[in-house]
């Protein structure tokens, strides 16, 4: 049987039986896709796109899309999850024609993932033109870096004072910060902590680079959970959710952070 892409009013893009939006990447994907509409279309390179669906809702707007993805089970959903798209392009490797290219970088919940997150920050700032804007999520507070994050291949959680620094220290000026995520992604996310604390999952789990490429495309609880995200009260509950997140925005209450920052000309 083809695997077929669907597309769901308020979650995006999905293929039933191999990735589903979770209820944190949802809300994440609320809140960029608000943000990023509301600016003129053009280049985007989106850092670690995973499964594609986010990349796919901004080719959907008319941005000119490349997914710059090294995980393998990642690049074969991607590639369902755009197909016939003329917009979007799928890449495993840099190329030096992006020096000064973009418009837009895309990164989101990718910097935890590398060790030396400096030196990754300023080769995307390279990436964009002067005036361009980087668009980075992250997931939030170091305090509570815990079991789900090493499962994940997590190096770290940000800080709001340490995220701003790294990122004014790499070419960049913030122009929009905000949380994303309260209350809804902060109990899913310490749900899972528990359950894989629980289970022992994170003891299976030794090489960050590996932990790194399922993080993005592992959805087997999610898959289940999505029967009830899309049924009347689920949907409600989400919408609910959606319109909470947005009123604590400017808190540090949520699970995660999203910044806009433009580059600067020197």
């Amino acid at each position: 049987m083809t695997k077929s892409v669907q597309n769901d009013k308020d979650y995006g893009g999905y293929i039933s039986d191999s990735w589903v939006p979770a209820p944190r990447f949802a809300m994440r994907r609320q809140r960029v896709l608000n943000l990023l509409i509301s600016y003129p279309k053009g280049k985007l390179l989106e850092i670690g796109p995973g499964a594609g669906s986010l990349m796919r809702d901004l080719a959907l707007e008319e941005f000119s899309c490349i997914g710059y993805e090294t995980a393998t089970e990642a690049r074969k959903i991607f590639q369902l999850m755009t197909e016939g798209m003329g917009n979007v392009q799928l890449t495993g490797r840099p190329s030096e024609s992006w020096n000064a290219h973009f418009d837009y970088i895309l990164s989101c919940e990718v910097l935890e993932h590398i060790e030396d997150d400096k030196a990754a920050l300023k080769s995307w700032v390279s990436y964009l033109k002067v005036g361009g804007l980087a668009i980075i999520t992250v997931p939030s507070h170091s305090r509570k870096f815990g079991p789900s994050d090493e499962w994940a291949g997590h190096y770290r959680r940000y800080d709001k004072d340490v995220l701003i620094s790294l990122i004014e220290r790499s070419g960049l000026s913030i122009i929009h910060f905000e949380t994303y995520g309260f209350p809804l992604a902060n109990i899913s996310s310490f749900v899972l902590k528990t359950l894989i604390k629980r289970s022992g999952l994170k003891q299976q789990q030794k090489d960050k680079r590996a932990a790194t490429a399922q993080s993005g495309v592992e959805r087997t609880a999610e898959g289940k959970l999505y029967r009830f995200q899309t049924n009347l009260l689920g949907r409600s509950l989400m919408r609910i959710a959606f319109k909470t997140q947005y009123l604590f925005r400017n808190t540090e209450l949520g699970d995660g952070f999203i910044v806009v920052a433009k580059k600067n000309a020197n």
